[in-house]
């Protein structure tokens, strides 16, 4: 009810489904956050608050499919703020969330290389070390278990 609820207050249905394929024109959408003006500003939000109630009431609702929405809006929402490249900023967000929810740094780096090309690696790389660095020591996949501990921050 809550879902349906916010989707009437929203007055789109953009925040239901995984966010591949647009239901209709001007639907925002993963491919859409790579364009100027793919993502409404408060995309990234929206689809983690629909995630978060989804996943938290015991639904299936996805976990991967999501997190890709979430860090690409994110990346078109700061990219239109700075000035910054919307694809560059969108697949930044894209892969740095991941590698965030996913304690993969590395492997998110590399998916950035094989997603968008390695012209950009340095970028890809502080990205995912960042989010990686900055998430908790535990990811999205609880069967996961870490060789190495993570540094504790100093406060």
């Amino acid at each position: 009810m809550i879902i349906i609820g916010l989707t009437f207050l929203i007055g789109k249905p953009d925040y239901l489904s995984l966010g591949v394929d647009a239901q209709y024109p001007g639907a925002v959408t993963i491919p859409s956050a790579f364009n100027a003006g793919g993502a409404d500003t408060w995309s990234w939000l929206w689809k983690t608050i629909y995630t978060t109630l989804t996943l938290g009431t015991g639904f299936k609702g996805g976990e991967v499919t999501p997190l890709f929405f979430i860090g690409a809006a994110l990346g078109n929402f700061i990219a239109m703020q700075t000035g910054a490249p919307v694809d560059l900023l969108a697949g930044l967000g894209f892969i740095a969330v991941f590698a965030g929810a996913t304690n993969t740094p590395i492997a998110c780096t590399i998916m950035g290389v094989e997603l968008f090309g390695g012209e950009n690696l340095i970028y890809y790389a502080i990205a995912c070390f960042l989010a990686y660095y900055f998430s908790g020591h535990s990811g999205i996949y609880q069967a996961q278990k870490a060789s190495l501990a993570k540094p504790k921050r100093r406060n």
